[in-house]
Order: C-alpha cells, then structure tokens, then sequence
C-alpha cells in the first residue's frame, strides 16, 4: 500500500468510527429517555401504593367503626328493650349512623322542656352507651306536632320552632352535665312540625311526631352544608 491509500483506509476507518460513535450517541439518548421514563412511572407506582395503603388503612378503620357502631346498636337494643317494646323508643343504624329517638311522653311533660324522672333514667342509660363510642359526633334534634302552642306557654315558646329547639338543648345539658359526654362534640337542632314521623291527622300520629332523635355521625357536616340525618 502506498501512503495515499493508508491514508483513505484510516480515513474511512475514522468515518465507520463516528457514524459507530453518532448511533451509540443516538441509543444512548433513547436509553435516557427510557430512564427517565421509567423513573416517573416509578414515582408514580410509588404513590399509588401509598394511596393504596392509605386506603386499605381507611377502610380497615371504616371497618372497625361498622363493628364498634353495630355493638352500640346491640347495647342498646339490649338496655332499653321494655321502652322500645312499649314504643317509646326507636333504635335504627344505617351505615355510618345510629339514630335513638324517643317520644316526648318518656322525655316531657307536656308543652314542656323540663326532663321527666322516666326520661333522665332512660338518658342515663343512652349515655352510658354513647360514652364508649369514639371519634363521632352527635347530633340532638327536636321534633313537635302541628298543634299551635297554647297561651299558657305562649311568652316562653311562641313557636313550635322555639318548643323543639329548647327540647333538643334540654337533651344536651342531661348527657353533658349528667350523662358525662364531652360537649363538643355535640349540635342541636329544632325541627319544628317539618320533619314528622307519621301523620299529624290523628292523636297517635301526633304522639310520635313529639320526639327527640338523637343522630350519632362521622361528622357534623356543617361546612360543607350538607344534611347529615
């Protein structure tokens, strides 16, 4: 070979070499590529088993609150079994939620927000139960019938809305201050004639509308403005 032709030779040998070193250069930045890819998507299956985790944490969590929800329910079917056979009680749960109500003829005396002896024994017993529930909150609603209030009553409760509201508070102040839960966790509403449970035509349709509910809930709802009973 002369010169020239060692010369072309290595000249080629260099042009094979960066065509070689320009498609590494090219595999090269595709492998990157394919890193990077793989690093998001490895973010990304990282958060979705932590969002998994956190669901399965809630749902066991939800889980233990059913089972917890359920004795309560149990408890109380068990501890006020003659006034729930006499009607004067109503014990119902559904899903989250557990409701009590009791008509005004165990809790009042008539046109009246003071508490019966009958109704702080039954109260006593209601609270006993509701203190061994956790992380709920517990709502206290008042309900009459669509009878006008009478005169006699008239300056303390000009309105049914008065009457329910301050009947609902009276439930309140018993399990607080005599049933020993905390305060906090409840809210009280007065219903008025608006949410009735049976007809308001008849004496005993009336009789049932005059109650107290008292509504064991996840929340209180009240930001979000949604109904929680």
């Amino acid at each position: 070979f002369t010169l020239s032709d060692e010369i072309r030779k290595l000249k080629g040998e260099a042009s094979e070499a960066q065509s070689t070193i320009a498609d590494c250069t090219r595999k090269i930045a595709g492998l990157k590529q394919k890193v990077l890819a793989l690093q998001v998507e490895q973010k990304k299956l990282s958060a979705s088993k932590k969002h998994l985790a956190l669901l399965q944490k809630e749902q066991e969590n939800k889980e233990k609150s059913t089972q917890k929800l359920k004795a309560t329910y149990d408890n109380l079917l068990r501890k006020l079994k003659k006034e729930i056979e006499a009607k004067e009680i109503t014990v119902s749960r559904f899903e989250e939620k557990l409701k009590i109500s009791l008509v005004n003829q165990i809790l009042f005396t008539g046109g009246s927000c003071e508490i019966t002896p009958e109704g702080k024994k039954v109260l006593k017993q209601v609270a006993q139960i509701l203190k061994t529930i956790k992380d709920k909150h517990i709502f206290v609603v008042g309900h009459t019938d669509n009878l006008p209030i009478g005169e006699n009553l008239f300056d303390s409760f000009p309105t049914n809305w008065e009457l329910s509201a301050a009947r609902a508070a009276a439930v309140v102040r018993f399990l607080t201050e005599k049933g020993g839960i905390e305060p906090e966790i409840f809210a009280t509403v007065g219903r008025s004639f608006h949410d009735p449970a049976q007809t308001n035509e008849t004496p005993e349709g009336r009789a049932q509308n005059r109650r107290a509910e008292i509504i064991v809930t996840d929340s209180l709802g009240l930001e979000s403005g949604k109904k929680t009973f």
